[in-house]
């Protein structure tokens, strides 16, 4: 009696398979819209730069034989540009601190 009402309260195959689908493509989604705001900020970096500089910097990036994602981008732009690599420091320091604090609260509770 109990293990019917439980196998009625299951969702379906098909439901678990629209399910996943759909978590699958919210997802894709949003990673796609992480890229995109990288490459977003990234190019901000770059063209903050003068056009001399930036000229320089694109000549070497097309040159590279990186892969041309958003993540290499950033680390390229951070290894030729002194001051983006002094605030990621910055911000993975910060952010690393941050974390100690979480993991001390969390054992001292």
């Amino acid at each position: 009696m109990l293990s019917d009402w439980i196998a009625e309260q299951q969702p379906t195959p098909e439901g678990r398979l629209v399910k996943f689908q759909d978590s699958e493509i919210i997802a894709e989604k949003r990673n796609r819209e992480y890229a995109a705001s990288m490459w977003r900020h990234s190019r901000k970096i770059l063209y903050s730069l003068s056009f001399q500089e930036r000229q320089k910097l694109v000549a070497e990036w097309n040159k590279s034989h990186l892969p041309k994602t958003y993540e290499y981008f950033a680390d390229f732009l951070a290894n030729n540009i002194p001051s983006v690599k002094e605030t990621a420091l910055k911000e993975l320091e910060e952010s690393t601190n941050n974390h100690h604090q979480s993991i001390k609260q969390l054992y001292t509770q």
